[in-house]
């Protein structure tokens, strides 16, 4: 379970969330949807305790968080199978651990087959497909995502539909941020809107709710 109440966070003394409340059961995909500047990035912040909260708290109970950013976060000049290693070391245990981890992310990814591939030479989609597998190295229960499929094609998103989905069944909690509405509505089991830094609509997945945004 994850717990957020009365949630306000100032930037330059400008309000930037106020009064947010929500919350998750194990499987849930939020999907965080709103205008730019509606403060979806600063919750993902807050969230992943790159921030503190001016009020109001965040539980996240025994949850391990994996935080994936919008901006690519990858060595350009390293493979995929050495960036996942990059950022897997001091997070899952000795050698063996480590290498059964990086088949495992590079599997569920679809990435086996560039697994010897500089990232500089793959696509968008594949970059992609690597930043997510850095934040699933120190095998998280709960994923952060700021804009996952920005950029990427129609194949590239439903794949990552499709990876999302299998880990909410799994039992992971995912908070998604996204201006594709079509996606939320895809993946998402709740959505909160937010407009201004307020919420809008927090709750189950709502086509109404959708179509006026």
């Amino acid at each position: 379970m994850i717990y957020v109440e009365n949630l306000s966070k100032k930037l330059n003394k400008k309000k930037v969330l106020e009064g947010i409340d929500f919350r998750l059961e194990k499987g849930d995909v939020l999907g965080v949807i709103g205008p730019n500047g509606a403060g979806k990035s600063t919750l993902l912040s807050l969230l992943g305790g790159f921030m503190q909260p001016d009020t109001g708290s965040i539980n996240l109970g025994d949850h391990r968080i994996g935080y994936i950013p919008q901006q690519l976060s990858l060595y350009e000049e390293l493979t995929v199978f050495d960036n996942l290693k990059l950022f897997g070391l001091g997070t899952v245990g000795d050698e063996p651990l480590l290498h059964q981890q990086i088949e495992e992310v590079m599997a569920a990814l679809n990435l086996s087959e560039n697994r010897h591939t500089k990232v500089r030479k793959l696509s968008g989609g594949n970059k992609r497909r690597v930043n997510i597998g850095i934040a699933l190295m120190n095998q998280p229960t709960c994923l952060l995502m700021d804009e996952p499929v920005v950029g990427v094609d129609y194949k590239v998103r439903r794949e990552i539909e499709n990876f999302l989905m299998t880990m909410s069944a799994q039992g992971k909690t995912l908070v998604i941020t996204s201006h594709l509405k079509s996606f939320i509505a895809k993946v998402s089991t709740k959505i909160l809107v937010l407009e201004e830094g307020s919420v809008v609509y927090f709750g189950d997945v709502n086509d109404e709710i959708l179509n006026k945004l």
